[in-house]
């Protein structure tokens, strides 16, 4: 399977309100490095239990429409449109892939419309 290939097969089940919690494990390096401009976190079980803990399992409104996934060897990019009620945000996500997992996650984007909502 190829880099690109994984990548789209982990944001199709990485979907809020179709979150398979197993699935996404499956994709993942034990030691897992997560990073988010709210967030790092570090190993695969641990960033299960936040997924589970933040509700967006059952979705709650939220939408997530991949754009592109561009990526070349070990480090493949995608795009993402996020979408809860009236707010979008975009999304860059990195992944970094070791032994066919993905072993590390940079998400890039303007947080300042999740901080507003949390207010």
């Amino acid at each position: 399977m190829s880099n690109n290939r994984l990548v789209r097969d982990y944001l199709a089940v990485a979907t809020p309100g179709q979150l398979d919690l197993d699935a996404i494990r499956s994709f993942l390096a034990d030691d897992v490095q997560i990073e988010d401009p709210l967030m790092s976190i570090s190993g695969a079980d641990g960033f299960i239990e936040a997924l589970r803990s933040t509700g967006t399992e059952s979705g709650g409104g939220m939408r997530s429409t991949v754009q592109d996934v561009v990526g070349d060897g070990d480090v493949v990019a995608a795009r993402v449109l996020f979408e809860m009620g009236p707010m979008t945000v975009q999304f860059s996500q990195w992944f970094w892939i070791t032994d066919g997992k993905i072993a590390r996650v940079q998400v890039i984007y303007d947080p300042r419309a999740f901080l507003e909502r949390a207010g």
